[in-house]
C-alpha cells in the first residue's frame, strides 16, 4: 500500500471509531430521553387516575358518575384496576389485552415501571402503583401506553445513521486520498 493508502486509511479509521462512539452515543441519550418522557407521562396518567379511584370493601374501584380519567395513546393503551390477588376490578381502553405479571403485584411504594408485551404482541410501557388503605396494600392501578412510537424514533435514527456513517466514510476517504496526493 503506498503512503497516501496509507494516511487516507488513518483517516477514515479515526473518523470510523469517532463517528461510532458519537452513534452510540446519540442513540443511548434518545432512548433514555424517550422512556424518560413516557414515565413522566404515565405518572401524571396515573396520578389523575388515583383520584378517580375509591376503594369498596378493600377492593379498587372507579368513582362512579365522575369524568373518567384520560387514556393513554395508542389503541393498545390503557387505565386498571387489580385487586391484591392480581384479578381485574376495572378498566379502561384495552386492558384485557395484556397479562398480569407477577412483578406488578409486588410493586414497591414508589410505583414500578417496566415492559410488556400485549397478548398482540405490541409493546407496552407499563406503570403500576399500589392502592393504599390503612397503611396496607388494597390493589393497584396499572397505566399501559404503547412503546411503538419509542421504538419507530429509535429504528429511523438509526438507519440514518447506517446510511449517514458510511457515506461519511467515503468522502473522507476520497478527499484523504485527494489531500495526500497533493501533499506528497
Amino acid at each position: 500500500m503506498t503512503l497516501r493508502g496509507r494516511l487516507a486509511l488513518v483517516n477514515v479509521l479515526v473518523l470510523l471509531i469517532a463517528l461510532l462512539l458519537l452513534a452510540a452515543i446519540v442513540v443511548n441519550q434518545l432512548v433514555h430521553d424517550l422512556y424518560e418522557q413516557l414515565d413522566q407521562e404515565l405518572g401524571l396518567l396515573g396520578a389523575q387516575a388515583v383520584s378517580q379511584v375509591v376503594i369498596v370493601n378493600n377492593t379498587p374501584h372507579f368513582v362512579t358518575n365522575s369524568r373518567q380519567p384520560p387514556l393513554p395513546t395508542g389503541p393498545e393503551g390503557f387505565i386498571r384496576l387489580l385487586d391484591t390477588g392480581g384479578q381485574i376490578t376495572a378498566g379502561l381502553g384495552a386492558y384485557h389485552d395484556t397479562l398480569i405479571l407477577p412483578q406488578a403485584l409486588t410493586t414497591p411504594p414508589q410505583g414500578l415501571l417496566f415492559n410488556q408485551t400485549s397478548n398482540n404482541g405490541l409493546p407496552l410501557r407499563l406503570y403500576t402503583l399500589p392502592l393504599l388503605a390503612e397503611n396496607r396494600v388494597v390493589g393497584y392501578l396499572q397505566v399501559a401506553a404503547e412503546r411503538e412510537e419509542i421504538q419507530e424514533t429509535i429504528d429511523s435514527v438509526r438507519r440514518s445513521l447506517v446510511i449517514g456513517i458510511p457515506l461519511t466514510l467515503l468522502i473522507t476517504g476520497l478527499i484523504s486520498l485527494w489531500t495526500a496526493r497533493r501533499a506528497i
